[in-house]
């Protein structure tokens, strides 16, 4: 890795710390290891890659909304095929384990918690669009997943959408993401490791 790229993704991470206020414009698809779903249908860790879409909350701020289009090049995306529903189940995970990676959408305050629809869910073969929200408090400042995708392995995916929050006064909050972005954490880890090997050297 260059110099000039291991400076660049920690520029670009810091750039995407938290604001001062507001849910801030980090947001990113974080992998999900799926492998217990094997127990219910042998060979879909290999089949399929689960992805969350994250959220990072401020200080002194709560989650209210979120609207996400997303789209895969993998054709469709895997909906557990005995239940129909666009929210998680967690009491049939012990029972059906590849029910947990349903794509499905989340509540910052807990995966049993309200939510509630604005818009869809709707589902057309490549992409999934929704708008969810829930009347705070959504458990304040963290580090949030508030939808997962279920795809294709090896496939592409984009969401891109909006939140809103306590501190945002009702202005919406773009996002863009995909999953060929690094999620920070290990972006922040390849940027350091990259500049301690110059330094050795």
């Amino acid at each position: 890795m260059s110099r000039f790229f291991a400076i660049a993704a920690f520029i670009s991470l810091a750039g995407a710390m938290p604001a001062s206020a507001g849910i801030n414009t980090l947001a990113y698809l974080q992998e999900v290891d799926n492998t217990s779903a094997n127990a219910e249908v042998p060979g879909f860790s290999s089949m399929y890659d689960t992805w969350d879409l994250m959220i990072v909350v401020d200080a002194g701020d709560d989650w209210h909304s979120t609207y996400a289009f997303a789209e895969t090049t993998g054709f469709y995306f895997y909906d557990y095929p005995n239940f129909v529903g666009d929210v998680p189940v967690p009491g049939l995970w012990s029972v059906f384990p590849a029910s947990e990676y349903d794509s499905y959408y989340m509540n910052p305050e807990g995966l049993i918690a309200p939510l509630f629809f604005a818009q869809g869910p709707i589902t057309f073969e490549n992409h999934k669009e929704a708008e969810w929200y829930d009347d705070p408090p959504n458990g304040g400042a963290g580090v949030y997943a508030i939808a997962r995708y279920t795809i294709p392995e090896g496939e592409y995916l984009y969401v891109d959408g909006w939140h809103t929050s306590v501190n945002s006064g009702g202005d919406i909050i773009p996002f863009h993401v995909d999953n060929s972005v690094p999620a920070p954490g290990s972006l922040l880890l390849l940027s350091m490791g990259s500049l301690a090997i110059r330094r050795r050297r």
